[in-house]
């Protein structure tokens, strides 16, 4: 997405190579164990250059991930566990979950 984010301008990009920026649309499904996969070939692909990859950027989930090398569990999406959720969701809007907070 290039607007509310911090993506490097594409002059930015020109003079440092940059690695995972636009590689999913935003109804995509982009999960950590994805992110984990394609962050791995991209610091391979940089050290078989001689580089030193630098991880910048996301989620400090998504970089801890990385560099501790978590293992998350691999689950199916669950369309009926979404169908309640995205209801309640309709039904409960943002004042009920403020609300379900106090």
């Amino acid at each position: 997405m290039d607007i509310g984010t911090a993506k490097p301008t594409a002059e930015e990009r020109t003079r440092v190579r940059h690695h995972l920026i636009d590689v999913a649309e935003p109804d995509e499904i982009w999960s950590l164990a994805v992110f984990q996969r394609a962050a791995a070939r991209a610091i391979a692909d940089i050290h078989e250059r001689g580089k030193l990859p630098l991880l910048v950027g996301g989620t400090g989930q998504y970089i801890h991930a990385v560099i501790h090398g978590w293992v998350p569990p691999v689950s199916k999406p669950d369309a009926k566990l979404r169908a309640v959720l995205e209801e309640l969701a309709k039904t409960m809007g943002m004042i009920g979950s403020i609300q379900s907070l106090h």
